[in-house]
């Protein structure tokens, strides 16, 4: 599996300062090969693009995101939303 990612990230400004809320866009890319070398996705590499939000909350970061396929093939599935969760220990 090869995966990469580029995310810009920004503050959002809300009244009062001190924001831990920011909105990102990425550019996301990847391909997975099976036990024989053969690449499991039919024309290489998949690449998508979105945005999203971020908030650092007290207890770790908690991100929503949209994502869209660039070149999106027939048998492909994907994720339009996600929601993700990050803690430190």
């Amino acid at each position: 599996m090869l995966t990469s990612s580029v995310e810009l990230k920004a503050p959002v400004p809300l009244p009062g300062g001190g924001s831990k809320l920011s909105a990102f866009t990425f550019l996301d890319g990847g391909n997975a090969w099976g036990a024989q070398g053969a690449s499991i996705g039919s024309n290489g590499m998949r690449y998508s693009y979105g945005m999203g939000f971020a908030w650092s909350s007290p207890v770790g970061a908690l991100k929503g995101s949209a994502g869209f396929p660039i070149g999106r093939h027939a048998l492909d599935r994907y994720q339009p939303l996600q929601m993700q969760f990050e803690t430190v220990f």
